[in-house]
């Protein structure tokens, strides 16, 4: 007989890991764990931001530019291997450049107006007689004869400085001159005299708007006057 084939030995090839890999592979993967945290750290700085930005206000940028800072704080070497941290990054900062941009515009804005209403304002509200008010201890019925000059305008300058009139009676402390604008006894740039008459005590002064003064409302005032114009 001829010889027989010899048996087949079948098995699996045994492989040996390498150390240096493996370790090389753990690293990457706690890179990318550590570079996913990094941005949604960052992208939830960025988030808070908005938060306190509709809320706050000026504050808001703060968070914006702490996510920035954030980053830049790394090594520029490192920076590179956090690249989606990099993003959020850019984007916080040009968000909080650009709010902070409109919240500088606004502040401006506000402080112009401010300026060109104080301007118009001052020598009114500088002008002793535009800001006389009816004399304490009056008693109802008595009346007083107030001369209020041209500088008395415009009319806006006096809403925070007449209370009462919609029934036509203001609270003592109320603008003599301011009153008489509200009513139309004096016009705006005009000069005129004007009768305040005291009033019984009465309460509450309902505020109103005419003639482009906007007085508001009061409580528990003591007395009241009411204002008309001096025929010459």
């Amino acid at each position: 007989a001829g010889d027989a084939p010899g048996p087949v030995v079948m098995g699996v090839p045994v492989t040996f890991a390498d150390p240096a890999h493996a370790m090389e592979e753990a690293r990457a993967v706690q890179a990318v764990d550590e570079e996913e945290r990094a941005a949604d750290a960052s992208w939830a700085m960025y988030g808070l931001g908005w938060c306190v930005c509709c809320f706050l206000g000026p504050f808001g940028p703060l968070f914006w530019f702490c996510a920035w800072m954030r980053h830049q704080a790394r090594p520029r070497e490192e920076r590179k291997e956090f690249p989606r941290e990099r993003a959020v990054a850019r984007l916080s900062c040009w968000t909080g450049l650009t709010a902070l941009s409109i919240h500088i515009a606004l502040f401006f804005a506000l402080f112009l107006h401010y300026e060109r209403h104080t301007k118009h304002c001052r020598i009114a509200l500088e002008t002793m007689q535009c800001m006389q008010t009816p004399i304490p201890g009056l008693l109802a019925g008595e009346k007083i004869v107030v001369y209020c000059p041209a500088e008395c305008s415009p009319a806006p300058c006096f809403n925070a400085q007449v209370w009462g009139g919609a029934d036509g009676v203001y609270a003592d402390g109320s603008s003599i001159c301011g009153a008489a604008l509200q009513v139309g006894a004096v016009q705006e740039g005009q000069d005129g005299l004007v009768m305040a008459e005291i009033t019984a005590p009465q309460s509450p002064f309902t505020g109103t708007q005419r003639h482009g003064v906007h007085s508001s409302s009061a409580r528990g005032v003591s007395q009241g006057f009411r204002v008309r114009a001096v025929q010459s």
